[in-house]
Order: C-alpha cells, then sequence, then structure tokens
C-alpha cells in the first residue's frame, strides 16, 4: 500500500517536472538553429521558450510558497488547540 502511494507521489512530481523540461529542450533546439540561421524570428521564438520556462518555473515557486505558510499557520492553529 505504501508503495503505491509513494508511487503515486512520484508519477506528480514527473509531471510537474515535465514541462519546464521540455520548454529547456525546445530552447535550446530554436536556439540552436537560430546561431544556424543568423534569424531574428529564430532567436524570438527560442527566447519565447525560455520565457515559458520562467514564468512556469515562477509560479509553481510561488505555490509552493504559499503552500509552506499555509502549513505554516495550520500548524500553529494545531499548536495552540494542544
Amino acid at each position: 500500500m505504501q508503495a503505491g502511494i509513494l508511487a503515486f507521489v512520484y508519477l506528480i512530481m514527473a509531471a510537474i517536472y515535465f514541462f519546464p523540461v521540455l520548454y529547456m529542450y525546445n530552447f535550446s533546439k530554436k536556439m540552436k538553429k537560430a546561431v544556424r540561421s543568423g534569424s531574428a524570428q529564430d532567436y524570438e521564438n527560442g527566447f519565447d521558450y525560455l520565457k515559458r520556462h520562467f514564468k512556469y518555473a515562477g509560479i509553481v515557486a510561488i505555490v509552493i510558497l504559499s503552500l509552506y505558510v499555509l502549513m505554516f499557520f495550520v500548524g500553529l492553529l494545531g499548536a495552540a488547540m494542544y
């Protein structure tokens, strides 16, 4: 039973981590193409993926920090009730 829960947690973590890795991969492909061609449009497409990566990472960081704050207050409430 515990192995199933652990596997589920790992699958959730993998799903969360997949998108920033995909964005970085696409960024590297587009920038490699841009360096070879010298096209400004290719550079713009590459940096668009970098922007998506950092936007996603920022949102995930805000969500995690919000969960930390929520857990802190739940812990305070639990300690106060004890």
